[in-house]
């Protein structure tokens, strides 16, 4: 019976990491999208200069 109780948390605990990892993915994402349109802004002020 405790066996199944532990495994129970470890399930739970595994969904929470999870979600987790999956806001973090979603932050890294739009980071990225922001970094290169900054990158692509500086390189058309670059071109007009």
């Amino acid at each position: 019976m405790v066996f199944l109780i532990v495994i129970f948390v470890l399930l739970i605990k595994l969904f929470l990491n999870s979600i987790s990892l999956s806001k973090l993915e979603g932050k890294i994402e739009s980071i990225v999208q922001e970094i290169a349109l900054k990158e692509l802004e500086d390189e058309k002020n670059d071109k007009k200069q």
